[in-house]
């Protein structure tokens, strides 16, 4: 008599439904970790940018200061004494200011103008093809930085920035870029940043610029001189207003466009022309008082 085996039914494939909810569980999964790991690389790029922000920012202090003792041991230019009324301490503040321009100049056409009273420190960038606002400050940072040697502060650009800091303009020029690879921005003088002049807005008190500290370009006597010839012709220049008794803080500020890309300050003046852009905006002086 024949034994007959048994076998167990064989189990039916998955159903429909049961792969939708696994496919719906995997999908969950994968948003999940690539939410996660997008937001990680997020957050070490705004760190990235704001080490690379605070290192330019110093780097840039170094330079700005090693300029200022050179400007301040050059003979006064005659047609700048004539600006300031015949005063040579207000001339050598004019002279110094001016000296910032072409030593630190934010755009291609700063760098031709300045040749007024200075030989210009960038012939490569002397009558170069624009490179378009985005660019042109971020290129004329470092060659300000990196091309000049003054009073013994000199920076090499390969041990100083990585190579992921450094990127070609639309234009050929080598410029400063963040972890998003776009051009960090300079203001030289920055007269509408609200933190060091909230609102936009020149101070009351005469010698709060740290350029003149004795308020000469503020002052009564220079503004009652003949129709008021040395004021009208200093602002024609465009590097910042001065006003009767009034002054701005003026500090090189340097500035990330941030995580969304867009920068909401104004060129020159560093003015908020729209809060949405510049909430996220990385600027120097916020990342060094950290």
């Amino acid at each position: 008599m024949r034994t007959r085996i048994q076998h167990p039914a064989a189990r039916p494939g998955f159903t429909l439904m049961e792969l939708m909810v696994v496919v719906a569980i995997l999908g969950v999964l994968i948003t999940l970790i690539a939410g996660g790991a997008a937001s990680v690389i997020s957050s070490h790029r705004q760190s990235a940018s704001e080490q690379l922000v605070k290192k330019v920012a110093l780097l840039l202090e170094r330079h700005w200061r090693a300029a200022i003792d050179d400007a301040d041991k050059q003979p006064l230019i005659g047609s700048i004494q004539g600006v300031a009324g015949g005063d040579n301490n207000r001339a050598r503040v004019i002279q110094k200011i001016l000296r910032l321009r072409s030593e630190f100049p934010v755009s291609f056409g700063e760098v031709t103008t300045s040749a007024e009273f200075f030989a210009t420190p960038y012939p490569e960038l002397n009558g170069a093809a624009g490179a378009g606002s985005d660019w042109e400050s971020s290129i004329c940072l470092l060659a300000a930085l990196t091309t000049r040697t003054r009073s013994g502060v000199k920076t090499d650009a390969d041990t100083t920035l990585a190579s992921n800091e450094i990127a070609t303009a639309p234009s050929g020029q080598k410029a400063i870029v963040d972890t998003w690879g776009r051009p960090l921005r300079f203001y030289r003088f920055p007269t509408g940043n609200d933190d060091l002049n909230p609102g936009g807005v020149a101070w009351s008190n005469p010698k709060r610029n740290p350029l003149d500290r004795d308020g000469l370009l503020a002052s009564q006597n220079w503004w009652d001189l003949t129709t008021n010839a040395g004021p009208i012709t200093f602002n024609g220049w465009g590097l910042f207003t001065v006003s009767q008794n009034q002054s701005y803080n003026l500090v090189p500020l340097v500035a990330s466009a941030g995580r969304d890309g867009r920068i909401g300050l104004a060129p020159g003046s560093m003015a908020v022309v729209n809060a949405d852009e510049a909430y996220d905006n990385i600027v120097s002086n916020r990342v060094t008082a950290k």
